[in-house]
Formats: structure tokens, sequence, C-alpha cells
């Protein structure tokens, strides 16, 4: 009997220290902020400290800025590329070289216009090639040097076929100064002379039968006459008198 009224004391004693633990347990939590037991973090991870930043962290990406490298790989300056570009410009202007006939051209080599070495240069094309052509005698003066020009021709084609060949009257108009435009923008004048207009190309054709190895144009009595000598051996006489005027009056039928 003894032994069995130590065994009731011991568990009861036991049954007290547990009471006292959980009644220590419950006075602090009771001291903590209540929180509701679904609240999540912001990534909505459940498992994270009641200490958690409700707002995350935004890092900004910064300018990258990038700088050429020269060819031992080290790092250049805004003022070491301008100054590679200006000694990149020079050797250029060194090794630029006039061309004269007869002069081979290496591999790759292209040859480039000099416009500064014409005060005026145009380029234009024709369906046929022409081997020959002559300048038409005008009104607008014999010396004129005001920019824009306009001139009158005549040319005769080497077609391939002899029934295709043709006399052809030309009109240039607008024909502005071209001197400077290698030239930066930067650096040229405001002039009048040197705009940045297209020309303005106006034809008038004759048929001709055989290709025109040569033509010529006179002014006779106020009349312009253009003469073609053909491949096939004869001599044409053309009055191109009405063709020209037709250029000032457009729509005039000829």
């Amino acid at each position: 009997m003894p032994k069995r009224q130590n065994q009731s004391t011991t568990a009861t004693l036991a049954s007290e220290e547990k009471t006292k633990i959980a009644a220590v347990a419950g006075k602090g939590a009771a001291d903590q902020p209540s929180k509701p037991a679904d609240s999540m973090d912001v990534d909505g991870d459940a498992e994270m400290g009641e200490f958690e930043d409700a707002y995350e962290d935004e890092m900004e990406e910064e300018d990258v800025v990038e700088h050429a490298e020269d060819s031992d790989g080290v790092e250049m300056q805004d003022g070491d590329e301008d100054e590679e570009e200006e000694e990149t410009e020079e050797k250029a202007e060194k090794t630029r070289q006039v061309y004269l006939p007869g002069d081979q051209l290496g591999e790759g080599e292209v040859l480039q216009v000099d416009n500064s070495a014409y005060h005026m240069l145009h380029n234009m094309s024709v369906h046929w090639p022409c081997l020959s052509f002559d300048f038409v005698p005008d009104s607008l003066g014999s010396s004129r040097s005001a920019f824009p020009h306009t001139m009158y021709a005549v040319a005769g084609t080497q077609a391939e076929r002899a029934h295709q060949n043709q006399v052809l009257l030309l009109k240039w108009s607008q024909l502005h100064r071209t001197i400077h435009d290698d030239v930066d923008d930067e650096d040229k004048d405001d002039d009048v002379n040197d705009l940045d207009e297209d020309p303005i190309l106006e034809t008038k054709t004759l048929r001709h039968q055989g290709g025109v190895n040569r033509v010529r144009v006179l002014q006779s009595h106020q009349t312009p006459l253009a003469a073609t000598w053909a491949d096939t051996g004869k001599v044409h006489i053309w009055d191109i008198k009405k063709l020209m005027e037709s250029f000032e009056t457009p729509g005039t039928q000829v």
C-alpha cells in the first residue's frame, strides 16, 4: 500500500508542474501582438518570420556606357576616338592618288570622282550607247556663268539592231554647281548656286536607220540643222528647229 501512495503523489506533482509551465507560456503569448492565422508575406510564403519586410527590394538598372577599345585592347575616351578618326582621315588623304590612263587598279580599288576638280558635274544614262554628240546653239548667252545652267544637245545611238537606232535631242536644265558637294554641310556657304537639287532631262527622238557613227549640229539662218553619218555609209541631214522649240512649249505636237 505505501508503494502505491508514492506513485500517486509523484503523478500529482508532475501534473502541477505542467500546469505552471502552460500558464507561463500562455502569459508570454498574450504579451505578443496577435496575427491572423491566414496572414502571409508579400511573396505568398507563410513560413517567413513576423519581421518580413512588406516591400520588396527594387533594383534599378544602371545605364551601361560602352567605350571603344584600340588595337591593344585599351579602353579609349571620347577624345581618343576623335583623334583616331582624324588620323584615319589623314591617312586616306595621303593614300589618295590621281588616276592616269594605263594605271593598274589594285584588288578592291574603285575610282571615285573628286568633285573639287569640276565646277559642275552631272551624270546621265540613255537606253543605247552613243558614240557621238554635239551641242545645239541657243539664245541664252554665249558666256553665261550664273547657275543653274540650261543646255541643249544632239546624240546618235548604237543600238543592237539597225532599225532600233535613234537621233536624240536633249535638254538639260536645273544644272547646279557641284564643286562643293564633298564639303561638309557645316562648312558650306549659303550660296544659291550650290543648291542640292536634281537636274531635269527632257528628250525628243527621231528614228534613224543604222547606227550613228558621228553627229554634228550647225545653225543656218536661225534654223538648227543636225547631220548624222550612219554605219550604212549614208549621211542624213535633219531640220530640228520645231523639235527644239517644242521643249519650250510643253504639249506641242511635232
